[in-house]
């Protein structure tokens, strides 16, 4: 139940710590959170943890070891944030044989198509 929670500790220790030390040392400790993950809880969660965080991170440490500037590393952690997030869809749709992606458009669709036949009750 509390395993979400305490996970991340001991890598974010030994990164915030050795980061000021070593570059090298924080890449070093990105691969041991997948790899606890498909141990622990299969190779399917391993790679979604991936996805959504292990990517961000990978980027984020490498451009704060860079000393890029908060506001670059902002924007490319949200780009890659965001293709992550398109890697776990596709994942999950080749997981579960669905066009998830078709799906979430859809919604979307007729969520815009309600607003829009709301707005123009109101106005006219």
């Amino acid at each position: 139940m509390y395993y979400r929670y305490l996970n991340p500790g001991p890598r974010a220790l030994r990164s915030n710590s050795s980061a000021t030390l070593h570059p090298t040392s924080t890449r070093n400790t990105l691969p041991v959170s997948p790899l606890q993950h498909a141990v622990l809880l299969g190779p399917l969660r391993a790679a979604t943890y991936v996805c959504i965080h292990g990517l961000l991170a990978a980027t984020l440490g490498s451009l704060w070891a860079a000393r890029v500037p908060f506001w670059g590393s902002v924007a490319a952690g949200a780009a890659v944030r965001m293709a992550g997030q398109f890697l776990y869809l596709v994942l999950s749709s080749a997981t579960m044989n669905e066009n998830l992606f078709a799906l979430m458009l859809s919604n979307v669709y007729n969520m815009l198509v309600r607003v829009g036949w709301g707005a123009r009750e109101r106005v006219g």
